[in-house]
């Protein structure tokens, strides 16, 4: 398991312990083509993204289209075989066990090397994921992805100039594609294999198979104490998510403003197009439910862009993102009173929003006092330190990690601390906050 480096004593409620899943990785040297019962990827997959590509969303794999995977009894029929030496010279590279928190992504990648350094011609690097999303529950399971990243040589100088991955030279261009598999993964349940053929497989001619298995939760009080100190650790090695600042608007982003405005007229081309305006305006919360939502919620989001003049946007492209963003809010609070209802749009609000986003009524408050995409933000980061005051564990658990996510959460604080305890971590961090505002003054 992790090493952490010092001992942690937390004292932990069961009812309300950290939110995270342990899990196994595995690595398996195939040398030899075997007969299995792995599907192709493409046959299993629930979603495929694309980055660096003309599409964000693809019909069939294209990098991982060679891959086969297996989830359920047959995934741990497969690893029984191998490890029962039914494999043919099937040999075990490594075994890792991390965890990976609630509302997070931990992905297990081999690189080859001089990928960065020589990338036109070096093989892809090759991984498996798994997310564990804010909310989740035999409806919402761990969900499994297949990852793939590879660069190629662009053609000619118009495409040169196209190329914006900051990683590769000038000359190239990177591409991955990540493909999520059809059902998931629950703690303590069946695994998830991939195996990857010798043609994606770097410097050995062998396939590789990849192993996922999620181990069972904490059962003992010192478990669970050793648990949730990993589980620390594990969260403070997340990267925090920062918006890159949204360019103004210029003749050339007006006229491709109105070349896409007009693909939302094809619904067959909503999905793909809004994701593709959401990820480029900073619309976040709009863009994780236009890959997740039905057609059905797609159309009012569709058609409110597509009725939006562009003088309306004011020169800038956060405004677009804001009016995405809003359009995308009001859809849920709609769909809220319906029995339309699905899991997966709390884990959408959770992420963007945090505790806020469990309470549909505060959503439509923050929407409506807001000016924009900025001042949206700053009131939700106000309204999750409000709450970490409410006498709920669970609230100021979510209130606490999204705002620690986002580095902004008040020093020496603790969610399940006692009362005392926690509102003297606020008084403290408010009052250093006070003396920095004065400073600027």
């Amino acid at each position: 398991m992790l090493e952490t480096g010092a001992s942690v004593d937390l004292e932990v409620d069961r009812d309300e312990a950290p939110d995270g899943t342990p899990l196994r990785f595995s690595v398996w040297s195939i040398p030899v083509e075997q007969r299995s019962r792995l599907e192709p990827l493409g046959t299993e997959a629930r979603l495929i993204a694309s980055f660096q590509h003309d599409r964000s969303l693809l019909p069939a794999p294209h990098l991982t289209e060679s891959v086969r995977v297996a989830t359920g009894e047959v995934a741990r029929e497969t690893l029984e075989e191998i490890r029962g030496g039914d494999w043919t010279r099937a040999e075990l590279i490594g075994t890792w066990e991390d965890i990976v928190p609630a509302g997070s992504t931990l992905e297990l990648a081999i690189e080859p090397p001089g990928r960065r350094s020589e990338p036109a011609g070096a093989s892809p690097s090759i991984g498996i994921a798994v997310s564990m999303p804010p909310v989740h529950g035999d409806d919402q399971p761990l969900l499994v992805g297949v990852s793939c990243e590879r660069y190629q040589s662009l053609p000619s100088f118009e495409a040169r100039q196209s190329a914006i991955d900051e990683r590769a030279p000038s000359d190239t261009v990177g591409q991955r594609e990540v493909v999520v598999l059809q059902g998931g993964l629950q703690p303590g349940g069946t695994p998830a294999v991939a195996l990857f053929p010798k043609s994606l497989v770097f410097g050995t001619p062998t396939a590789l198979l990849f192993a996922v298995e999620p181990l069972l939760p904490p059962s003992t009080d010192d478990e669970l104490a050793s648990f949730a100190s990993q589980l620390a650790f594990a969260r403070q090695r997340l990267s925090t998510e920062t918006d890159l600042p949204l360019p103004p608007f210029d003749e050339n982003t007006l006229a491709g403003w109105r070349s896409t405005r007009e693909a939302l007229s094809w619904p067959d081309r909503w999905r793909e197009t809004l994701v593709y305006i959401a990820a480029n305006t900073g619309a976040s919360l709009a863009r994780d439910l236009c890959l997740l939502a039905p057609d059905a919620l797609l159309e009012p989001l569709a058609e409110g862009l597509r009725k939006l003049p562009a003088e309306q946007l004011g020169g800038s492209m956060g405004r677009l993102g804001w009016h995405l963003e809003q359009l995308a809010m009001q859809a849920l609070i709609e769909v809220a009173e319906t029995d339309a209802w699905e899991p997966q749009y709390d884990a959408i609000l959770v992420r963007r929003l945090g505790a806020a986003g469990r309470d549909i009524s505060a959503i439509g408050e923050l929407m409506a006092n807001a000016k924009g995409l900025e001042t949206f933000q700053r009131d939700v980061i106000d309204e999750n330190w409000l709450r970490l005051e409410s006498s709920s564990p669970a609230d100021r658990m979510r209130a606490y990690d999204w705002l620690k996510r986002l580095g902004q959460a008040p020093a020496d604080y603790d969610p399940l601390s006692d009362r005392a305890a926690r509102r003297a971590a606020l008084r403290a961090a408010m009052t250093a906050v006070n003396a920095e505002a004065d400073e600027g003054k």
